[in-house]
């Protein structure tokens, strides 16, 4: 048996390079042997990557250049320059007569392509389509599901409480948005591990009927049981004619509680009430002159009521607070299973397959069947399978692959896996990180394990800011949720259950450091690395929130790297989200645009996101007055209108205002909105929609010099509707709402502008310069946006289904499923730490991070993990006191008069020129 090489890697460790050496390695022993590899990873972009770097580096060797690839490939193999030359030449000859046969490509296409070949042993019509678009799938079905409710009176239900529990959180009762994020649980790897149960959910409405009444027959047992003690306690109160100011604290006291019981207010004892279940004294103050009244009752009646209250509280808490939280999201079930069934029926009825459903299928007919038989013609094609950035690998996707990679193994061929858990950020789409860290050697016992140690990427400033922050804030993240965990009521196995999980967590990290290349630290800049705390200030009279200071900075910061040589598309803004790169670019635009820029100097920046016609203001300006035109009566596209003409034309924005949203203001002060608009009207209704939309764009000054872009693409796409589509304008918007607005401007390549991307969309990426303008998220869910859990239990009532998908939320440590939550909580802490990482390590030669400087010694975001780890005198890193000296003295760079650090001196890019 051969042995499966596993590479755990770092950022910019070179796993690229080892990847091309291992497949040059292969493929150089025969020229059509390139067949029998397959290398598959995550996206088109690393695709492509890795496909142009083993062509490039074949073409190299045919042309008998010499490198260090080249030395390391002769010495493998015994080989001398003029062999390998010989070789490489035949090799790049059959790849290129021979194209589709050079298997470098995405795991999804690779699962694809079988599901097409064994589509007859699969179960699956001849003639089906793989469905790309997911959100005109769910559209179609929750369109379905909301039509259907008129005939389904539980569904109805369902989908009110939907609608009410939107309200009641603050948020829009216009709930089909909101329902597709129900719905994108049907694509998740989460859901297809519960789809058996959700369609056994379907063909028995009685069970879930049954389940339903006896958790409210539970649900009301608890509170009466609670609810008649709590009131035998106020009448014996009121009997002996006391009141409940009388007693200590009075409303907020133990007498507060035990009202609040009998209402049905409050169950959970208060810390008060459990201080007067052991002491008579904590009952009354010290100075009540009715102190004697109030022992005798203590001492008679209430002390057994309130020991009574607690005892059931404590032993039934835990099923009611679960039974509390499954009612206030049963709905969700419900709503599920009925998406899902739509979703069937919509594959039989179409013939079609979703790009989710792939992985799903193939694992569930490899599990039913001792040998995975659509498998055998594939396993005996491939001999040896590369697999990059492993830590992005799904559950689901590695059961489909181990069989293949078993396989070659057993056949003495071997396989390559490469990837780094401190950049597993995908686990929302199904990533399994522990499969890397520590699970492979368990399933494989033929494999050699190797560390990828060495930084190619960064100077050594970066590498060594890097190197102390991330071994040190690991270890104050693994500590704050360390006690956490200590803080849980005395359940031993939970406890130990969780450390398990947390200590896998923090071995993670427990090798971040890196070596520094000696070519490396010997170059003459070492690098740069800035970090800026900024807190809310009184600038010119006004309040400046901690980001207005830092898009405020942005431009001055840009000059002095374009006066240091650095060109904008060396330089790379990392921002959290797709509101944030908007944000920024919305600010440097109106920078350039404003008489504060300077000549010589370019602010232009460009992301994904901006160069979407539905993101631009212009544009939404034009669809916002269409809106209007269409229906006079729409004060919500009126006061739309209203606010983008006035911040983005009008250029008002400091002196907006909320008065000026009242309706009757925006319905009657037409001198909100430009004055041919209002005098032209009518006229403008008439007008067919191209030369409309011309005029409205003349009326409101939009040909400017940011604009036009925009404006036009938005021209010539109206045209292309238009030669396709009726006119009616009611079509047009329609059609824009639905496909229309993702529309975007063509980006032209080599165009002098800073990328803005996510983190997401910056990994894997290097860039001179990183820029992180607010590196401020949250470490656990967002709140408002809290993911769905699916949550298991063997307590009945709960037991009755396998699973319950739940909204994450803090109540759930009261629940049966409180490890469930403690587990989503520690992984999520993990991932918003990795994204952190990801970010820190883009930079080659400089780094600047802006940051909120925390209020309070809390660790919440990823602001309070910077301003702890670096601000005060770190942790001891391990016990070898030599290998301490490897790391930073964060006091040696800490500005503490104003809240930065400071690594390195910037060399200009001309200098080192």
């Amino acid at each position: 048996m051969s042995k499966l090489y596993i590479y755990r890697s770092a950022a910019g460790s070179g796993k690229t390079y080892v990847l091309v050496k291992a497949y040059l390695q292969l493929a150089l022993r025969a020229p059509l042997y390139f067949q029998r590899i397959l290398a598959v990873t995550f996206t088109n972009r690393a695709t492509q990557e890795m496909k142009q770097r083993i062509l490039n580096s074949l073409h190299d060797i045919a042309q008998g250049k010499e490198s260090l690839l080249t030395q390391e490939l002769n010495q493998a193999n015994g080989w001398d320059s003029k062999e390998l030359q010989k070789r490489a030449q035949a090799v790049l000859s059959k790849v290129l007569h021979n194209y589709d046969h050079f298997s470098v490509g995405t795991i999804d296409s690779f699962l694809q392509s079988i599901v097409r070949n064994f589509s007859k042993e699969l179960g699956i019509q001849h003639g089906f389509t793989i469905e790309m678009d997911q959100e005109t799938i769910l559209n179609y079905i929750i369109d379905d599901v909301i039509n259907t409710a008129n005939q389904d009176k539980q569904l109805h239900q369902w989908l009110v409480n939907f609608a009410e529990n939107k309200l009641l959180a603050g948020k829009s009762w216009h709930f089909k948005q909101a329902l597709k994020q129900l719905g994108y649980e049907l694509f998740t790897e989460n859901f297809g591990q519960q789809e058996r149960l959700l369609i056994e959910a379907i063909n028995n409405k009685h069970k879930l009927a049954t389940f339903l009444a006896e958790l409210e027959t539970g649900r009301l047992e608890f509170e009466n049981s609670l609810q008649k003690l709590g009131k035998e306690a106020m009448q014996q109160i009121e009997v002996s004619g006391l009141e409940i100011s009388d007693f200590s604290y009075g409303q907020r006291g133990i007498a507060g509680y035990l009202m609040g019981v009998s209402e049905k207010k409050g169950f959970t004892p208060t810390q008060r009430a459990l201080t007067a279940l052991e002491s008579i004294e904590a009952w009354y103050s010290k100075t009540n002159s009715k102190k004697l009244s109030i022992v005798s009752l203590v001492q008679n009646s209430l002390q057994d009521i309130l020991k009574e209250i607690i005892t059931y509280y404590q032993a039934g808490h835990h099923i009611y607070h679960t039974t509390l939280a499954v009612q206030q999201f049963i709905y969700a079930f419900g709503i599920i299973t009925h998406l899902l069934a739509s979703l069937r029926n919509l594959r039989a009825e179409k013939n079609i397959m979703l790009i989710s459903d792939a992985a799903n299928l193939l694992r569930q007919v490899i599990a039913e069947n001792d040998t995975p038989f659509i498998y055998e013609k594939v396993g005996s094609f491939y001999n040896h399978f590369l697999i990059d950035e492993f830590q992005d690998i799904s559950d689901f996707q590695w059961q489909n692959l181990k069989p293949l990679i078993s396989n070659g193994l057993a056949t003495g061929h071997m396989s390559l896996l490469v990837g780094d858990a401190k950049q597993s950020i995908y686990r929302w789409r199904g990533s399994k990180w522990q499969l890397l860290s520590n699970k492979l050697e368990k399933e494989f016992t033929a494999t050699k394990s190797l560390v990828l140690e060495h930084n190619w990427r960064s100077k050594p400033s970066i590498v060594h800011f890097n190197n102390t922050f991330f071994t040190q804030a690991s270890k104050n993240l693994a500590s704050h949720l360390q006690q956490e965990i200590n803080q849980l009521e005395d359940n031993s196995t939970l406890k130990q259950q969780l450390n398990e999980q947390l200590q896998e967590i923090a071995n993670v990290y427990a090798h971040a450091y890196q070596h520094i290349p000696a070519p490396v630290q010997s170059s003459q800049d070492q690098g740069y690395v800035e970090a800026n705390f900024l807190c809310e200030a009184d600038l010119q009279e006004e309040k400046s929130s901690w980001k207005e200071q830092i898009k405020q900075r942005l431009p001055a910061l840009l000059e002095e790297l374009q006066k240091d040589g650095f060109r904008l598309q060396d330089i790379a803004l990392l921002v959290r989200s797709h509101a944030e790169g908007r944000e920024i670019s919305q600010s440097l635009l109106s920078y350039q645009h404003s008489e504060h820029a300077k000549p010589g100097y370019k602010y232009s920046a460009v992301s994904a996101e901006s160069l979407y016609l539905g993101k631009s203001p212009w544009i939404n300006i034009i669809i916002s007055a269409l809106k209007y035109l269409e229906d006079e009566i729409d004060i919500l596209a009126k006061t739309e209108l209203v606010y983008l003409y006035q911040i983005y034309v009008c250029k008002k924005e400091q002196g907006i205002s909320h008065e000026l949203f009242q309706q009757n203001r925006v319905e009657n002060d037409h001198n909100l909105l430009p004055t041919e608009f209002i005098s032209e009207f009518y006229c403008l209704t008439k007008l067919p929609l191209y030369e409309r939309i011309v005029k409205l764009v003349s009326i409101f000054q939009l040909n400017t010099t940011a604009s036009k872009p925009f404006i036009y693409t938005f021209q010539d796409i109206v045209l292309t509707y238009l030669q396709q589509n009726p006119a009616e304008h009611y079509n047009f918007l329609k059609w824009w709402e639905e496909k229309g607005n993702k529309h975007a401007l063509p980006h032209m390549e080599g165009e002098e502008a800073i990328p803005i991307m996510t983190i997401h969309q910056a990994k894997g990426l290097q860039f001179k310069v990183v820029i992180v303008p607010f590196c401020a998220w949250n470490l656990d869910h967002n709140t408002y946006k809290p993911p769905i859990i699916w949550c298991s239990t063997d307590k009945a009532p709960f037991s009755t289904f396998p699973s319950l998908p739940l909204r994450y939320h803090k109540g759930l440590q009261e629940t049966v499923y409180a490890q469930a939550y403690y587990e989503e909580r520690m992984q999520v802490y993990l991932d918003h730490f990795n994204l952190l990482y990801v970010t820190l390590t883009r930079a080659e030669e400089r780094l600047y991070i802006f940051s909120q400087q925390p209020g309070k010694n809390k660790l919440d975001t990823t602001a309070d993990l910077l301003y702890r780890t670096i601000s005060r005198p770190p942790l001891k890193f391990n016990d070898n006191e030599d290998s301490n000296k490897y790391f930073l003295k964060w006091e040696h760079y800490w500005q503490n008069d104003n809240q930065k650090l400071v690594i390195g001196n910037p060399i200009a890019s001309n200098q080192q020129q």
